[in-house]
């Protein structure tokens, strides 16, 4: 198995995890793993831990390594970091950091969120883009954050700004209703939360577990080509 060849990866976790217009649910620490399966094959393990540092502040850290075959024939490392604050009323990241490591290659994005000036910076393969700041624009990460907040609020329309790849793109997830997922110790109760680009052929469903504080503890991603990617929280 090549990981190298499976490039929407990151872009699932990306999607695992925002306007919120009623007061927000508190967010826990939290540290989970999770084995990422392709074909029913393990390929990469995910690492993903949130801390508070200080009142109102937060940072979520992100990991994802190849593991098995895969990091024999093709060692892959994607990490990622929001950092920022957050109040009853969202959360407001300061900077974005994803680094990629493929073989010898190294690539590096970067978001700025400058509320002082109005304008978000990113840096994307090279190129630099600027764009105003709307208040509840995200990152790839922190919205990930947000979802989970929203669904502990009973929030059920979640729309997302989310500075992306050296755009802000609009995020549209749907909850289709609730389903039990089993992982190694036992059942869960979940929501089903499902995101489609209209005409894209690819489709992400997570399954949040409002016990773990809406944490997703499954991920699906399915090409277009019917392939499937799979994240499944191991603890």
């Amino acid at each position: 198995m090549h990981l190298r060849r499976h490039p929407r990866i990151p872009a699932l976790l990306a999607l695992l995890w925002l306007p919120l217009l009623v007061a927000a649910a508190p967010l826990t620490p939290f540290a989970a793993v999770y084995d990422v399966t392709l074909r029913g094959v393990t390929v990469a393990r995910l690492t993903r831990e949130l801390s508070l540092p200080a009142p109102e502040e937060y940072r979520f850290v992100s990991h994802l390594e190849s593991t098995g075959l895969a990091s024999l024939l093709h060692k892959t490392t994607t990490t990622e970091q929001s950092e920022g604050t957050l109040d009853s009323t969202g959360l407001h990241p300061v900077r974005y950091v994803e680094s990629k490591v493929s073989g010898r290659k190294r690539r590096e994005s970067t978001v700025d969120f400058q509320r002082t000036t109005g304008r978000i910076i990113q840096q994307h393969k090279g190129e630099t883009s600027e764009t105003p700041l709307e208040a509840a624009t995200l990152d790839k990460l922190s919205y990930q954050l947000a979802l989970m907040r929203d669904l502990e609020a009973g929030i059920r329309q979640l729309d997302y700004r989310v500075a992306d790849d050296g755009r802000v793109k609009d995020y549209r997830l749907t909850v289709e209703g609730p389903e039990s997922v089993a992982l190694a110790d036992g059942e869960v109760s979940t929501l089903r939360v499902v995101y489609s680009r209209e005409g894209s052929g690819r489709r992400t469903t997570l399954w949040c577990a409002p016990a773990l504080g809406n944490l997703p503890v499954k991920i699906e991603y399915r090409e277009r080509d019917g392939g499937r990617l799979v994240a499944l929280l191991r603890r």
